[in-house]
């Protein structure tokens, strides 16, 4: 599948809120639309604000994978 297709059925995909995998009907609008609405759009402004009040993490250890 070239990328357009892939991009054209990720569009349908969305537009129709499920998809079918392995036989069943996957249904993800009701979980889009809640996502939706209760996200809160931060301007660019808000989120320089938020970031500098931001206290920074400690700095801990690095521990090296084995």
């Amino acid at each position: 599948m070239s990328r357009k297709e892939i991009a054209l059925e990720t569009l349908r995909i969305q537009q129709q809120g499920y998809y079918e995998y392995d036989g069943q009907r996957i249904d993800f609008a009701t979980a889009q639309k809640h996502s939706e609405d209760s996200s809160h759009l931060i301007t660019p402004e808000q989120g320089a604000a938020l970031v500098r009040d931001c206290h920074p993490l400690s700095k801990s250890p690095f521990i090296p994978l084995m």
